[in-house]
């Protein structure tokens, strides 16, 4: 590791930098094609999001010769575009130009994109990628659950729909359905490339962010479950391809590699009574919790009136520098199946009472209104995090919290939606809604085994298995989202096991601020520009940017690189050697507690712990 200070001692002239040239360009379809919702739209939107890329978006063909890359928010389909259209993308990729689609139906541009002939089917379930041919184009695409990603399950009689291709000869084929024909085709046509995906991106990003996949997980918890991830992996790496020396923000705060978010869902009497073993070791060790907890102001057949009387334990808690959070009213097993209901709900008129069979009186917006209200009223805190019980999520979840002012959701499984990284969650869980502003932060791993349930005798082998995805993770840099119910002391020596078993490059944080992170890390903008010799490159800030945001940068074949804020004024980062074709950019430059505080380090409280440097 190296520290390099990079400071721009003169502001250069940054307007006269091309910044367009050096941007994507989201064409987006949708009004073109009649289509009847934004699903599509939005899918890329997620994609573009995550990556980071600076990007443009608009409707227009003309513009995208202004681009060195476009990516389509929606499909070229039959008889649509027009002659010239289709001339003006085909002279676009002839003139140097790289386009990336899914789901071709318009033949006019089959030669384009290196096929023959396109068709529909809804019996294929898997894609294997090739990755030896284009090692660039497959970084972080290594494990076996990354080069052969899932779309369905194949037990599930029919997938959704998908294209397969014909190749021509000349096309390179990155990869193909179980059935061998195509499924990821690159071509080159003049000077220009393009690439073609099989499926919608709708159904390999939105469909999932949604939960309407055909069973697409292979595991539903404690496993690794990258299929999503994987599609943005590589449409990154085309951007990194085609653009030189991409720089994009880093997914983990500062120099970290993997974050785990310590989570605890308090919904029993027991976990009321034992979760304060947890909170004093966590305190003890500098690591912030996050308790979830489960207002439970009545008895019914289902469980006791827990959250009565427990205001000195959940109290302690908080003074132990934990946050706590809602995780509903009741812990229903049929939460998913509640109507919305009306506000104005209250601890004097909420009453739902499960049956066994069934809850009466239930509705989602009196889980979410009647606990937030609850643990305001009775702690000096803000309730901005809520996940369901049995993580069941209603159709009208999203709205609820959005409407109550969440800003955070952990009810979706990590495994279960095919992606290890937050995003935005969508107003329901159908093609026809809109994107909301509260942030999905699906829950990883977690104690709840639905075979071979954990207990005192088998944890050291659930340990070893949290540790083994949590491995996989760290690679791709994705959080680690662990819940544990704090209800038996055997599952506190698991924990404890389980933090001192991970690398040091992945340590605990805490599960808001990452949220906060990630919004942050969203709404970052910023431009990028090589000088005339291309061996100095300028990163222009239009945003502000947190100081926990690192950056990987492609170095290779740079001399310079120059950071400035949005005032146009020079910024000062270190950078360290992330791989053999990226460098970490950071800010800030960390010394030891040892040379701060000598003998008297042992009134420091490090967060989070473990750390490093």
């Amino acid at each position: 590791m190296r520290n390099f200070i990079l400071i721009g001692f003169i502001i250069l002239g940054l307007t006269s930098f091309s910044q367009t040239n050096r941007k994507v360009y989201l064409l987006d379809l949708t009004q073109k094609n009649s289509e009847t919702n934004l699903s599509r739209y939005y899918s890329v939107e997620a994609m573009l999001d995550f990556i980071k890329v600076p990007y443009d978006k608009g409707t227009s063909i003309n513009d995208i010769i202004n681009y060195p890359i476009v990516i389509t928010a929606s499909r070229f389909v039959d008889n649509v575009l027009t002659p010239t259209e289709i001339s003006t993308i085909q002279n676009y990729v002839q003139n140097g130009g790289i386009l990336i689609s899914s789901s071709l139906r318009e033949s006019d541009l089959f030669a384009m994109f290196g096929i023959s002939n396109s068709s529909s089917t809804d019996s294929l379930f898997f894609i294997d990628l090739d990755t030896l041919q284009q090692p660039n184009l497959f970084q972080y695409i290594n494990d076996s659950l990354e080069t052969r990603i899932s779309l369905g399950r194949p037990s599930v009689i029919n997938n959704f729909f998908t294209r397969e291709y014909t190749a021509l000869p000349s096309s390179q084929i990155l990869g193909s359905y179980e059935n061998n024909s195509p499924a990821v085709i690159k071509n080159s046509l003049g000077s220009g490339t393009t690439y073609l995906f099989g499926p919608d991106f709708r159904d390999i990003i939105y469909r999932n962010h949604t939960n309407q996949d055909l069973n697409a997980h292979r595991t539903y918890s404690n496993g690794f479950e990258p299929s999503s991830d994987v599609i943005m992996f590589l449409i990154r790496n085309i951007i990194r391809e085609h653009i030189p020396h991409s720089v994009y923000p880093h997914t983990i705060p500062n120099t970290y590699k993997s974050v785990v978010l310590l989570t605890h869902d308090i919904d029993s009497r027991t976990a009321i009574d034992s979760m304060h073993s947890f909170s004093t070791y966590e305190q003890q060790n500098g690591i912030k919790g996050q308790y979830n907890i489960t207002c439970r102001y009545h008895n019914d057949n289902w469980m006791s009136n827990f959250y009565v009387g427990a205001n000195a334990k959940i109290t302690q808690l908080l003074n132990d520098g934990h946050v706590i959070a809602s995780h509903s009213v009741g812990h229903y097993p049929d939460f998913a199946d509640f109507p919305f209901g009306q506000f104005g709900n209250t601890t004097a008129n909420y009453s739902p009472f499960y049956n066994g069979s069934f809850t009466a009186n239930g509705t989602i917006l009196g889980e979410l209104e009647t606990s937030k209200n609850l643990l305001e009223n009775d702690y000096p805190v803000t309730i901005k995090s809520f996940r369901a019980g049995h993580l069941a999520f209603p159709d009208s979840l999203i709205i609820g919290l959005d409407t109550l002012g969440y800003k955070f959701n952990s009810t979706y499984s990590a495994n279960d939606i095919l992606t290890g990284f937050p995003y935005y969650g969508y107003r329901k869980q159908k093609f026809t809604t809109t994107k909301s502003p509260v942030l999905e932060i699906p829950m990883t791993i977690s104690d709840v085994f639905a075979s071979n349930p954990i207990n005192a005798n088998n944890y050291l082998t659930k340990v070893q298995t949290w540790l083994d995805a949590s491995i996989k993770y760290e690679a791709n840099h994705s959080p680690i989202n662990l819940l544990i119910h704090p209800n038996r002391q055997y599952k506190l020596i698991a924990q404890q096991d389980y933090l001192n078993g991970l690398p040091n490059t992945t340590v605990p944080y805490g599960f808001e601020d990452f949220g906060e992170f990630w919004k942050s890390r969203t709404s970052l903008n910023y431009n990028t520009s090589l000088n005339n010799s291309n061996d100095t490159l300028t990163v222009l800030f239009t945003s502000n940017v947190i100081t926990e945001q690192s950056f990987l940068l492609d170095f290779n074949g740079l001399d310079t690189v120059l950071f400035f804020d949005s005032s146009n004024q020079p910024m000062q980062f270190n950078w360290m050697q992330w791989n053999s074709r990226q460098r970490l950019y950071y800010q800030g430059n960390p010394v030891g507690i040892d040379e701060l505080y000598g003998d008297n380090k042992n009134i420091v409280n490090v967060y989070p712990n473990p750390t490093k440097n």
